[in-house]
């Protein structure tokens, strides 16, 4: 006599279907909120080798900007910003040079380790939660503006 299929599943289904059950895990996709990497960018003195402006001073010839932290290790350059500039933060070991009625608008931890000429006209502004500036050698400030908010 054969045996008639049952309808039931049977006991073993049962319990493997649990089994497999249980180590399933539900993937799930989250949307995050929207997000800015910061990038540093270092110089490389590959343009005319004073201009921050000059896109080839910089490695991937791109001109920092201000989600930047800008790295400058150029003890015997004289770095001249004579445009408005922006970055998020600035560690520079070289000369800096503020001309030409130029801003120069910093975040973050910045410093200064050569020279810092701030000419007749020009401005450094140090904003934001924890940001500081700091001139570690001699400080050459002639009719500009000085701004520190918020750090």
């Amino acid at each position: 006599m054969k045996k008639r299929p049952s309808s039931r599943p049977s006991r073993q289904r049962i319990k493997s279907h649990s089994l497999l059950k249980s180590r399933l895990r539900h993937l799930q996709i989250e949307k995050l909120e929207q997000r800015q990497l910061l990038a540093r960018v270092i110089w490389d003195g590959g343009g005319d080798g004073t201009s921050w402006q000059d896109r080839l001073n910089w490695q991937g010839d791109l001109v920092p900007n201000k989600i930047d932290d800008v790295e400058i290790n150029a003890p015997s350059t004289r770095v001249r910003i004579s445009q408005n500039t922006e970055a998020a933060s600035l560690d520079a070991n070289s000369a800096l040079l503020v001309e030409g009625n130029a801003t120069l608008t910093l975040g973050g931890i910045s410093q200064v380790k050569g020279e810092l000429t701030l000419s007749s006209g020009t401005s450094l502004i140090v904003s934001g939660a924890g940001a500081t500036f700091s001139a570690i050698a001699s400080a050459f400030i002639s009719g500009a503006n000085i701004t520190a908010s918020q750090g």
